[in-house]
Formats: C-alpha cells, sequence, structure tokens
C-alpha cells in the first residue's frame, strides 16, 4: 500500500515538470520573437508561484489516533507521522468508506526562491 508521502512528492514532481516544459516553452517562443512585428510583444510565459493541493484519503488498516500522531510542524510527540501512513487515495474505494473514517490533508506548497517547500499543513480526520 502506498504512503501518503509518495502521493504528495508525485504531485510536486509534476508540478516542477510542468514549470520546466512552461519554461522551455517561453525559450522557444522568444527566438520567433526576435524578429518582425512579434519583436515589439512581449514573451508569454507562467510561473508556479504557489501550489494549494487537497487530498482526501484513508489510512490502510488500523486508523492511529490523533495523539499517535504528530504534526509535521516539528511538534515531538511519539508515534508516526501523517505521511508515514498507508493510504488508500482512489475515488472509487473513497466513495465506499463512511465520511467519518476519511482524512483531508490539504497544503499550500511555495515554489519561490529555492524550489518547494511546505508552508502549510492542516488537518487529519482519521
Amino acid at each position: 500500500m502506498p504512503m501518503l508521502r509518495d502521493f504528495i512528492a508525485a504531485a510536486l514532481q509534476q508540478a516542477a515538470e510542468a514549470q520546466d516544459l512552461s519554461n522551455r516553452f517561453s525559450r522557444d517562443l522568444a527566438r520567433d520573437y526576435q524578429a518582425g512585428i512579434l519583436q515589439q510583444l512581449t514573451v508569454p510565459n507562467a510561473f508556479l508561484s504557489e501550489l494549494d493541493l487537497e487530498l482526501r484519503y484513508a489510512v490502510a488498516g488500523s486508523t492511529p489516533t490523533r495523539e499517535e500522531l504528530r504534526s509535521t510542524s516539528g511538534e515531538k510527540t511519539p508515534g508516526p507521522n501523517v505521511f508515514d501512513l498507508e493510504v488508500i487515495v482512489a475515488a472509487e474505494q473513497l466513495a465506499q468508506l463512511p465520511e467519518a473514517g476519511l482524512g483531508t490533508l490539504r497544503l499550500r506548497i511555495d515554489f519561490r526562491d529555492f524550489g518547494p517547500r511546505l508552508i502549510e499543513e492542516r488537518r487529519y480526520d482519521g
């Protein structure tokens, strides 16, 4: 069973790849904009600065209590980190589970400066 961290890592990787593709496309367009009427225009570009990610999940197997989980903000308490949990994220499987057994993780990720960095993490409902 995959861990929650695997899904977050995949989302970050895809966002970084999307930014790279955008940068490469702008670079290629810049060549076309060097001559003629296009040189009077700004080359289109896009920059990913923040990403808000909301992930619904259920813990596979037994669900730890809130006291057994520790926050990613550095709080030191015994037990696993929410990112270390094996989870179910497939929508079809989640739809068959009771709402009370689902968790929602909201992340705000900042891509400015030195690459992806978690700036906000909220809520474990399991």
